[in-house]
């Protein structure tokens, strides 16, 4: 063996886990090793500034400016239907993703998937990306019901703290 190549260091993942291992992991235990390998990988709720300077590493200057816009009527709005025409309105009117027009598209499910996403944003007739809004916090797609302390955020939190330990950059 050529003593300039040194052998990657062994790593446990989940997917290696489920391939090589030889024992069955329940859910929890899968859901711990998947936790561990986000950590430093996602970024929870924080203010873009602090965003952009701590993961992106951009100068201020070099930033393009971002249109301001009233998304009052969307939160001010009864239902979660109720609120699709004041965001699709907001986002079109003050170009916040230009080139791409969204449209409500909750009626209809998709081909393959069959899910039905409330609002699409298209680039000509070709479907860019999806939006699905929740009304209440209790529908958060990152909220365990289970366990109030399991978001995934939390859960990473300490190992974001680790990774950054000893850097002025330590996210809080």
């Amino acid at each position: 063996m050529d003593p300039s190549v040194k052998p990657e260091p062994f790593k446990v993942t989940a997917q290696g886990l489920r391939h090589y291992g030889c024992t069955i992991l329940r859910a929890p235990e899968i859901r711990k090793q998947l936790c561990a390998e986000m950590g430093g990988f996602f970024a929870g709720p924080m203010p873009p500034k602090k965003f952009m300077a701590i993961l992106m590493h951009v100068a201020p200057e070099h930033l393009p400016t971002i249109p301001r816009a009233d998304f009052s009527e969307v939160a001010a709005a009864p239902s979660e239907p109720k609120m699709y025409d004041p965001l699709i309105r907001a986002i079109n009117t003050h170009r916040l993703c230009p080139g791409v027009t969204f449209k409500d598209i909750s009626g209809r499910a998709q081909d393959r998937t069959k899910l039905k996403p409330d609002i699409g944003g298209f680039e000509g007739n070709e479907i860019q990306t999806y939006i699905e809004l929740k009304s209440s916090a209790r529908q958060d797609a990152f909220q365990d019901s289970h366990n109030r302390n399991a978001r995934i955020e939390k859960q990473t939190d300490d190992l974001m703290r680790v990774l950054f330990a000893g850097t002025a950059r330590v996210p809080s």
